[in-house]
C-alpha cells in the first residue's frame, strides 16, 4: 500500500544517505564503521576474512580457508 511504499522509500533514502556519508569520510581517510564481535554477525559477513577489527583473533579460527574446504567431485 501507499504507506508501506513511503516507509520503504524513507528507509532506503536513509540508508543511502548513511552510506554516502561513510564513503565521504572514507575518502578523507577514516575507515568504514564496523560492528563489534559481540554483534555475532561475523559468520554471515562477506568480508569477515578481511576484517581488521582489533579483536579479529577471536574469530580467526572460525573462518575457513580454501585449503579447509573439501573438493566436491563432479
Amino acid at each position: 500500500d501507499t504507506r508501506q511504499h513511503e516507509q520503504t522509500r524513507q528507509d532506503l533514502s536513509h540508508l543511502l544517505d548513511q552510506l554516502t556519508h561513510w564513503l565521504d569520510r572514507y575518502q578523507l581517510g577514516e575507515p568504514f564503521p564496523q560492528l563489534g564481535i559481540a554483534a555475532n554477525q561475523c559468520e554471515r559477513c562477506g568480508v569477515a576474512a578481511r576484517c581488521v577489527e582489533p579483536d579479529a583473533d577471536d574469530r580467526a579460527d572460525s573462518i575457513l580457508t580454501l585449503a579447509d574446504i573439501q573438493e566436491v567431485p563432479l
